[in-house]
């Protein structure tokens, strides 16, 4: 009898760490994939442009460098695009229609944000 208990106590603690260890592994993959977007800036003219952008996130954290590929690096659009996208992200973060993971990885990539 004792010995059919403690082979008991031993397959329920290897399935305890098993599950454990699933948790953990789940936890820090977090979200992946990719996402697009259309956002605006304002000129200092006053003239407002458009754009669009794919970026991706992994790991629950956004590429900021993502943004804008689609525009030639050093443009004006490129910069208006990048200018553009920092500003989307704080819209993003202040929205309280996101769920928590996505809310947290908006506002972390807009604290990161570098036009």
């Amino acid at each position: 009898m004792k010995a059919v208990r403690l082979l008991t106590l031993s397959a329920i603690a290897a399935t305890a760490m098993a599950l454990i260890t699933q948790a953990e592994t789940a936890e820090a993959s977090g979200l992946n994939g990719t996402g697009s977007a259309r956002f605006y800036w304002d000129d200092a003219r006053g003239d407002r442009e458009h754009y669009s952008s794919d970026f991706s996130y992994r790991n629950s954290q956004i590429n900021n460098s993502t943004f804008c590929t689609n525009y030639r690096r050093g443009s004006i659009e490129y910069r208006g695009c990048r200018k553009a996208a920092r500003e989307w992200l704080k819209r993003q973060c202040d929205s309280d229609r996101h769920r928590d993971d996505w809310h947290r990885m908006y506002c972390f990539a807009a604290s990161s944000f570098r036009p």
